[in-house]
């Protein structure tokens, strides 16, 4: 059986089309589920409405906490841990994490950003090697194969790849990136523009991302059903492999081509890609062990000094 885990970050508490000032988000992310449970009744789901009960700050107690050996700590540690124990269970425990959220300020709700602080954790979701002070961090979500359906919605247009506000989208490459940095490496990325705009291309967008939500659900369900690759038992990756990266639009959009140009992939390029030899684009060492992997050998940028 198959368990999702979904998350719901917009402070709007009801549905876009059905409810007034409803969320977009919202009726993403559900939209995802319910046609989930209507093909797999079986599997489970665990729901967290943040964007109306949002989880608690990171405090000093819990720092203190968190960062202190298990042996070590007192009674009350346990208590300031207890929420962020709570939440890192549930996500452990799923095979698919589903996050509805709006594109706020150009960045993640607040309430998102607090469960990210909750659930990346020394010694629960990232583990710390001694041995290797330059790359000491190891992902312990990397022990099995986990998506992360990030379904989103913007006020604007032109915040998607290749799009004019692209580089000033950093809800999804900060998603992206903590989820990476915990072993959460298959990363699926649907989004809804141009809410403030309204009119038609606001329809035409809510249309085609549920079209492409009904899509990856049936892609997503097929993919877990079937028999796991060989390739796929790759040793886990490193917090370092792979690195977020600017890409085409990031570079026009600041007008620099300051960092050396990695060879081109010839795998998938699509992050709704689920390629046994290459899941995303930017998890080009996932497919390193197959006798002819489809990438390069190295999908990390170095940069490159400017001459003086």
């Amino acid at each position: 059986m198959t368990h999702l885990l979904h998350l719901d970050a917009s402070a709007r508490p009801g549905l876009a089309g059905k409810d007034e000032h409803g969320s977009h988000s919202r009726n993403l992310s559900q939209r995802f589920i319910s046609q989930w449970l209507a093909r797999r009744p079986q599997d489970g789901v665990t729901y967290r409405d943040i964007g109306q009960n949002p989880p608690s700050f990171v405090s000093h107690d819990w720092i203190a906490s968190a960062f202190t050996p298990e042996e070590r700590q007192q009674p009350w540690m346990k208590d300031a841990l207890a929420e962020s124990d709570r939440l890192v269970d549930e996500l452990l425990a799923a095979d698919v994490l589903v996050i509805g959220t709006p594109l706020y300020n150009f960045g993640m709700p607040a309430a998102l950003k607090a469960w990210i602080d909750q659930v990346v954790r020394l010694n629960r979701t990232v583990g710390l090697d001694e041995s290797n002070p330059l790359d000491p961090y190891v992902p312990m979500l990397a022990d099995r194969e986990r998506h992360a359906v990030i379904l989103t919605a913007r006020g604007g247009v032109g915040f998607g790849p290749g799009g004019a506000m692209a580089h000033m989208n950093h809800l999804e490459p900060n998603l992206a990136t903590a989820l990476g940095f915990i072993g959460i490496t298959r990363i699926h990325q649907i989004a809804i523009e141009g809410q403030e705009v309204g009119g038609e291309l606001l329809a035409s967008s809510v249309a085609e991302a549920l079209r492409q939500v009904d899509a990856l659900v049936t892609e997503l369900q097929s993919t877990i059903a079937a028999p796991r690759p060989a390739s796929a038992s790759a040793r886990p990756k490193r917090a370092s492999e792979p690195v977020w990266r600017p890409d085409d639009a990031s570079e026009a959009a600041f007008g620099r081509r300051d960092w050396a140009e990695p060879p081109a992939h010839r795998g998938d390029t699509e992050p709704t890609s689920l390629s046994p030899a290459c899941p995303w684009a930017l998890q080009c060492r996932l497919c390193r062990p197959a006798p002819e992997p489809p990438c390069s050998p190295s999908p990390i940028w170095t940069p490159r000094r400017r001459k003086r």
